[in-house]
């Protein structure tokens, strides 16, 4: 048995995307839950710590296969003591690639221990037309079945027994950095090229319309693939 006395769910999520699942699967673990953001720059500059008796709920987006490149990492001020920590990703309907594999390795060379992984389909960072409305009512129907499996391994398992392995590959494929503000040419006033500015001062080539994926991606837990019928991966 994990003893478990705190659970908290730690972000970056510039669209809300990956703050949704994380919380939602705090909740589902336990009723009274904190939480930490790190998207706002000034939050990720200071240094954060959990013990072995707390469980954390790491989330990020997917930005091209990886984690977002941005200026002092995303997790890489929080440091934990043997302290049990699921990670997941949020992804626009396209593929994650490295993203979860790249999570991993960073929480757990910074001293936690993973008991279980998913990949979670939300709003594509750079478009919210693509997987609209996500999640919806049957993502987090997975998300109550994801965190009964977090629970019972709480309940089952010790943290020594436990070796997670979760999809990806290493060296990880090169990352594109994260554009903070739109760019334009000296054409852009008179042809219309400007392309329209996203949430969060971030702008990207027009994207090419693909199908929606219903249903989340695989979770991972504990040295086993958990899949159910509808999960599209």
């Amino acid at each position: 048995m994990i003893n478990i006395n705190k659970v908290t769910a730690v972000f970056f999520s510039p669209t809300h995307g990956s703050e949704k699942y994380a919380k939602a699967i705090a909740k589902e673990i336990s009723a009274e839950f904190e939480v930490l953001d790190l998207t706002n720059p000034n939050a990720r500059r200071r240094r954060y710590g959990f013990e072995c008796d707390e469980l954390v709920i790491f989330g990020a987006p997917v930005y091209a296969g990886r984690l977002p490149s941005v200026d002092g990492g995303i997790f890489d001020n929080v440091f934990g003591n043997d302290t049990p920590a699921v990670f997941t990703v949020s992804y626009g309907n396209r593929a994650y690639e490295d993203a979860l594999l790249e999570e991993k390795n960073i929480c757990e060379a910074n001293g936690f221990k993973g008991i279980a992984a998913g990949a979670w389909i939300a709003p594509h960072t750079y478009s919210d037309k693509i997987a609209a409305g996500r999640p919806d009512s049957d993502d987090l129907k997975k998300v109550s079945e994801f965190a009964d499996k977090i629970k019972e391994i709480i309940s089952n398992k010790n943290l020594s027994e436990i070796s997670l392995e979760v999809p990806g590959n290493y060296p990880y494929k090169k990352a594109k950095p994260t554009p903070l503000y739109p760019r334009g040419n000296k054409n852009a006033q008179t042809a219309g090229n400007v392309r329209r500015s996203v949430r969060r001062r971030r702008s990207i080539p027009r994207l090419r319309k693909k199908p929606i994926q219903k249903n989340a991606s695989p979770v991972w837990r504990a040295s086993k693939t958990v899949r159910s019928e509808r999960e599209g991966y």
